[in-house]
């Protein structure tokens, strides 16, 4: 298993945007913000070895850093926690994995605190670790 920490507030994945040609591209920001998390990847991995063949399970804890004036325990707000997998399972293709199909578990939390970030565990699994639910293979 490996866990890796992206310091900074949480991006989500923003939707693709189309040039006036039609041309398809990434925003900048998302794609600033998967870069920063290969970046964390490789600092954390280091010199070990990783397999990046057969399936994982992943674990993201997304905290933002919250307003004084807010009362709220969670936060509710943008992004959204789809668009936070998103972001980190598609920077992580090709890095962590061959293709981000290759997640069978995967488990999100957002809460607030003093640090905003992300905490990113990977593992692999065996098969059938990938039918149990998440809570058991964590």
């Amino acid at each position: 298993m490996i866990t890796f920490i992206v310091e900074g507030e949480p991006v989500g994945k923003a939707r693709p945007r189309f040039t006036t040609k039609g041309t398809c591209y990434t925003p900048s920001k998302t794609v600033a913000y998967e870069q920063l998390v290969q970046i964390a990847f490789k600092k954390q991995l280091g010199n070990k070895e990783w397999n990046k063949n057969g399936a994982f399970a992943m674990s993201i804890t997304a905290s933002f850093k919250k307003a004084k004036t807010n009362k709220m325990s969670h936060p509710l707000k943008k992004p959204d926690l789809d668009n936070v997998i998103k972001a980190i399972c598609d920077a992580l293709n090709g890095v962590a994995y061959n293709d981000d199909c290759q997640i069978c578990s995967i488990g999100i939390t957002k809460y607030f605190s003093m640090y905003p970030q992300i905490e990113v565990s990977i593992k692999q699994v065996s098969d059938n670790e990938c039918v149990s639910t998440h809570t058991e293979i964590w």
